[in-house]
């Protein structure tokens, strides 16, 4: 899946792999992330897929997924 860029999202439109990220993320109860911290952070992967599933504004999917920070 291609790195998050916001213009994919406008007159470009949305790559097939937001889509189908986007899909298979709505199916799921919940979404269980496992990564090593980088540079005290998450990976860039990690971070543009979160943004992926967060957007566009108001339709993220996920919104009703389970969260926890343990």
């Amino acid at each position: 899946m291609p790195l998050f860029n916001q213009d994919y999202e406008g007159d470009f439109g949305t790559p097939a792999e937001y889509t189908e990220f986007r899909n298979t993320i709505k199916e799921l109860d919940a979404v269980l992330f496992v990564t090593l911290e980088y540079n005290r952070s998450i990976p860039a992967a990690l971070k543009s897929a979160l943004d992926v599933a967060s957007r566009p504004y108001g339709e993220s999917v996920l919104e009703w997924k389970t969260c926890s920070d343990h």
